[in-house]
């Protein structure tokens, strides 16, 4: 596996929720990179491969290729990919874009919801990167 790294990746479109995440990530001691943009996110993935990757807003204002490229990129290191949504706005994706995600997270997030979500995002990932 190469250049895997031990921390979160968080996509935000001029939204508060990227700050409200990291205030609930600082407990867990999970280092974080904030992008709002593709290119951002394509050179932070060109260094390192995140563990747990979170897109917040509408998945549609990110582009296709960057998604398909997220998803290829976390298929061959293990990575986890959910999406934030609003739990009276719902923002989910057609079913044939569903295969995109590995799960969905709706606001407002809770503290044991996202210690879950870490914990199996990292022993997916610790999985993938053990050699048989």
């Amino acid at each position: 596996m190469k250049n895997l790294q031990d921390y979160v990746l968080v996509l935000e479109q001029q939204s508060e929720d990227a700050h409200n995440l990291k205030l609930l990530l600082e407990p867990f001691r999970c280092p974080l990179v904030i992008a709002s943009s593709a290119e951002q996110v394509m050179a932070r993935l060109n260094h390192s491969t995140p563990y747990l990757v979170i897109l917040i807003g509408n998945h549609h204002d990110w582009p296709a290729t960057l998604v398909a490229r997220l998803r290829q990129r976390a298929d061959a290191v293990g990575s986890t990919i959910v999406a934030l949504t609003d739990y009276h706005a719902p923002n989910w994706p057609s079913q044939e874009e569903t295969r995109l995600f590995d799960g969905f997270l709706v606001k407002p997030l809770d503290e044991d919801v996202l210690a879950s979500l870490i914990q199996a995002a990292r022993a997916k990932q610790s999985f993938w990167a053990t050699p048989y």
